[in-house]
């Protein structure tokens, strides 16, 4: 057995037609007349009454014991559109929920209700670009840290193709997060994602704990990556070249490569807990570049 679609009645099909293809840009995908199914999956049934068998005035409309639920990545368009139809009752203006979220509830024409709020993934993102960790985002928007977690790998993937992008990288000593905030207020630019160092994490003293272990951000159209280096290499001004391969084998040849005649600071392995499950390694090359190599952590694919 299969669940197959929610249907619900309506008393104008024409009229139900033009308000969820003006709203929600559906189509119907299925006409078989009085019964007619939207691109969503939802079937408008007009003539219920004398399909199901009930008398024509047990039909109640507008009976507030159900919703359709819609999600959007672009809200606010939604909300310009909707201003088009001012003869569309709401329920409620758009309001923030508890849990970040934005939404509004709507009815149809015949009184069934409709949220319509932006998705928790842009909710989640827009954490992600203040700064908020996985573990704090997850208790904002009061979600599971799992769900959280895939949705941080998600926005890291969408944030810049890494595949082939050389990075540059500021390593800093427990100040990282005010010189990013400094350049981005001077030049523009957003944060993509930011870690922070725990007790978890290596030999930390307390004033190191909270300090950024890694941050990725945009100045103009240049990403960028930085964090506190406490635990790995010497603290100074020189650039290091941060570089994403999309294998384990790649990146193990990348690093014998550039250690022929340099130095291998920091084998490859994990990234620690609550980074972004990948694994990272150090290479000084011949010429004195440093080079932090990435990649995805194979035991987690």
């Amino acid at each position: 057995m299969k669940f197959c679609t929610t249907l619900i009645a309506v008393r104008d099909m024409e009229r139900s037609l033009r308000f969820y293809r003006n709203l929600f840009g559906q189509e119907v995908t299925q006409d078989l007349g009085w019964n007619k199914t939207l691109t969503c999956g939802l079937t408008l049934q007009e003539h219920f009454d004398e399909l199901a068998g009930f008398p024509a005035e047990t039909m109640k409309y507008q009976p507030n014991t159900m919703e359709l639920y819609f999600e959007t990545e672009t809200f606010d368009e939604f909300l310009t559109l909707l201003r088009e139809y001012p003869d569309v009752e709401l329920l409620h203006e758009p309001k923030t929920f508890p849990w970040l979220q934005r939404g509004v509830r709507i009815f149809d024409p015949d009184g069934h209700l409709i949220e319509v709020s932006e998705s928790m993934y842009s909710v989640a993102c827009a954490q992600f670009r203040q700064g908020k960790t996985v573990a704090e985002t997850a208790g904002l928007i009061q979600h599971p840290q799992h769900v959280v977690e895939a949705w941080y790998l998600e926005y890291q993937s969408e944030s810049v193709d890494k595949s082939t992008e050389v990075i540059p990288y500021l390593s800093f000593n427990g100040n990282c997060e005010e010189a990013v905030n400094a350049y981005i207020d001077a030049f523009g630019g957003e944060i993509y994602g930011m870690s922070r160092w725990t007790e978890k994490n290596f030999d930390m003293t307390p004033e190191q704990i909270g300090k950024v272990m890694h941050v990725e951000f945009a100045i103009g159209s240049t990403h960028m990556a930085a964090g506190d280096a406490f635990a790995s290499a010497e603290v100074n001004t020189d650039i290091k070249l941060m570089i994403h391969m999309d294998s384990e084998t790649k990146a193990l040849h990348a690093i014998a490569a550039l250690a022929q005649g340099g130095t291998i600071l920091t084998p490859l392995r994990p990234h620690p807990e609550l980074d972004d499950g990948g694994c990272g390694s150090m290479t000084k090359d011949r010429f004195g570049f440093t080079w932090i190599i990435t990649c995805p952590n194979p035991a987690k694919q």
